[in-house]
């Protein structure tokens, strides 16, 4: 499980899974979109697991 409350990810991590930076800003919507695409047994969560995403 990845816990997203303090962004507690490890940085190598997280810069190998998102792309470089320029262009239109990400957020953290789609970050965690990201996240599930490319390891999709990963749990995100905090206190209260996400359970679904709203569509874009």
């Amino acid at each position: 499980m990845v816990q997203l409350r303090n962004l507690n990810i490890d940085p190598y991590v997280y810069f190998r899974a998102m792309p470089p930076p320029g262009g239109k800003l990400k957020g953290m919507l789609n970050f965690i979109r990201l996240l599930q695409q490319r390891f999709p047994g990963l749990k995100v969560g905090s206190v209260n697991p996400v359970t679904s995403l709203p569509s874009s």
